[in-house]
């Protein structure tokens, strides 16, 4: 078993090192977007007062909506959402390879943490920085990178012709406030959800 084990590590070692090599060009390709969307001040409502009238929320959604756009997924489909009172969501389809493909559910969000004090000089709330290899800033890891990364997962399957399932994408504005319009989108979209074979969540 062993033996077999270590031939087949040997005989995709390239191709593993291939799939690395286009991530790490994917990133660096991409990187504009998360610089950008770390610029914009998006605080999550709790710690926003005027959250319903800055449209700092919205730019966010939008900005991660035209990216999304751009990568020119195989059967994609995307909304911006925002019903009365309510946070935006962004609700993303990508058709599966095969019809009658299961889906998968892959949750995220786009609403940040408040400024807070104490960032060491240089770095701040909405000042991209990249220092010893890490990107600084708002948004950057909790949770702007969710999007980024179920998208590229998404294109990394439809570039190499790799069969891959239904997939629903679920980008709140809210989870940062303790996600209160969850419940609410969770249900009037629960018909164009449906039933989901794995739920993968991108908060850490």
């Amino acid at each position: 078993m062993l033996q077999r084990q270590k031939l087949l590590l040997k005989k995709n070692l390239p191709r593993a090192r291939s799939q690395l090599l286009w991530v790490k060009l994917q990133i660096f390709k991409n990187l504009i977007f998360f610089l950008d969307y770390i610029k914009i001040p998006n605080i999550s409502r709790n710690y926003d007062s005027n959250w319903s009238t800055n449209g700092l929320l919205e730019k966010a959604a939008n900005h991660i909506k035209s990216w999304i756009e751009a990568q020119k997924l195989h059967g994609l489909k995307i909304e911006y959402i925002q019903d009365p009172q309510r946070t935006p969501l962004l609700f993303v389809e990508v058709k599966g390879a095969k019809e009658n493909s299961p889906t998968i559910f892959l949750y995220g969000h786009f609403d940040k943490q408040p400024h807070l004090s104490g960032w060491d000089e240089g770095l701040g709330p909405t000042i991209p920085v990249i220092k010893d290899g890490k990107l600084y800033g708002r948004g950057g890891a909790d949770d702007g990178y969710s999007s980024f990364a179920a998208i590229l997962s998404i294109k990394a399957c439809q570039a190499q012709k790799l069969d891959h399932p239904r997939c629903v994408i679920f980008l709140e504005g809210d989870e940062e406030s303790g996600s209160q319009d969850l419940p609410h989108y969770l249900i009037s979209l629960k018909e164009k959800i449906g039933i989901p074979s794995l739920i993968v969540n991108f908060e850490k």
